[in-house]
């Protein structure tokens, strides 16, 4: 079977979940993360933090959108 990429949307909990569901699987290639972002300037900064630290935990690419 071919292999796919994929990529995740959310962090946290679902996105280490799913991380590790689609790793056991040898035609899928997880590439990369995203999230919705919201609330004031501020609070989006740490969520743009985290993403990034989600991905570079995980060794993908955090993609800044959808």
């Amino acid at each position: 079977m071919a292999a796919f990429n994929i990529g995740i949307v959310g962090t946290g909990m679902m996105l280490d979940y799913h991380f590790e569901a689609f790793s056991q699987l040898p035609e899928a290639q997880v590439k990369g993360c995203t999230r919705e972002y919201y609330g004031d300037a501020e609070q989006q900064a740490l969520q743009r933090k985290s993403l990034e630290k989600a991905a570079t935990e995980l060794g993908i690419f955090p993609y800044p959108d959808f």
